[in-house]
């Protein structure tokens, strides 16, 4: 009976859907009690891929999952976080700069450059998520190195960094007008959009890919 009831689909979908909640959960505890700036890089990596298993048919507790990979990656994840935080900061404010400009009178050194800011803004902010995903597979490579591959990422899967800007864009939007959102399921979104189109671009490089299965097997032992 007990068996019959673990097998049944009712089961299978009660069980995804609680293991959902807890990613967004866990995910969006470890980024508040962090403050955000010490805890955002690696509470994303964590619960990528504690979603990546779960999608690999990962049946155990999420728990001992996201709390390995958080303890694996947080201190490299954390400083490309806060690197970016600052380059972001920057590109933001000369964004708001040019922008609040062009509302006084329009000029056109001004709308080029609001432009280009917003171009290395977006390019950044990608490029942020492809850096973390690179430090989780190259323990070992350099911190900056990391950033330039990322950044070289982001420009070599062009359509899905696109793809990704929008539906980032999109999920904040809707997470700005409907609150509850970010505590019921905006994170466990986030993690698994970067995990299916981030991620998953990795899979057609043989090595990213048998570096990543191996990092995430590591996860469950």
């Amino acid at each position: 009976m007990f068996e019959k009831i673990i097998n049944s689909k009712i089961y299978n979908v009660i069980d995804k859907i609680v293991k959902v909640f807890w990613v967004n959960i866990l995910t969006f505890l470890a980024t508040v009690l962090g403050l955000v700036f010490f805890s955002f890089g690696p509470a994303i990596l964590a619960g990528t891929y504690t979603v990546k298993l779960i999608y690999q048919k990962y049946e155990g507790p999420v728990f001992p999952v996201f709390y390995n990979a958080f303890k694996r990656f947080y201190k490299r994840g954390t400083i490309i976080f806060l690197i970016f935080v600052i380059l972001l900061f920057v590109l933001g404010f000369n964004n708001y700069y040019f922008f609040t400009k062009l509302e006084k009178q329009f000029d056109w050194y001004s709308f080029i450059m609001l432009i280009v800011m917003f171009f290395f803004f977006s390019i950044s902010l990608v490029s942020l998520f492809h850096s973390l995903l690179l430090a989780t597979c190259f323990s070992q490579t350099n911190i900056f190195e990391l950033i330039k591959n990322g950044i070289k990422l982001t420009f070599a899967f062009i359509l899905r960094s696109l793809v990704f800007l929008i539906l980032l864009m999109l999920l904040i939007f809707i997470s700005y007008i409907a609150p509850i959102l970010i505590f019921l399921l905006s994170f466990f979104t986030l993690v698994t959009i970067i995990e299916f189109i981030l991620f998953r671009a990795y899979d057609k490089i043989e090595m990213f890919d048998n570096i990543s299965n191996q990092v995430a097997q590591q996860l469950i032992r």
